[in-house]
């Protein structure tokens, strides 16, 4: 027997999504490397990564009262874009 899909809903008119893994779970999680050094990633981006950069810096200046963020950005083109 198959297995059914949850229903999802078609992100029109939205400048990025992100898309949840299996257990529909939000894909981010935190790296740490080097030690100490400690990032937070966020995968599966589909649409404009440069307006989801702006989203965050607004939601997270305020509560870490630090502006700018330290934004590293490394993402692979899709083909077709």
């Amino acid at each position: 027997m198959a297995a059914s899909l949850p229903e999802t809903h078609n992100p029109i008119h939205l400048p990025n999504f992100v898309q949840c893994c299996q257990m529909h779970s939000i894909p981010v999680y935190k790296d740490i490397t080097h030690g100490n050094f400690q990032m937070n990633v966020i995968r599966r981006v589909e649409g404009d990564i440069w307006a989801l950069l702006k989203d965050v810096e607004d939601f997270l200046s305020p509560l870490l009262e630090k502006t700018p963020i330290p934004v590293y950005l490394n993402f692979m083109p899709q083909p077709g874009q």
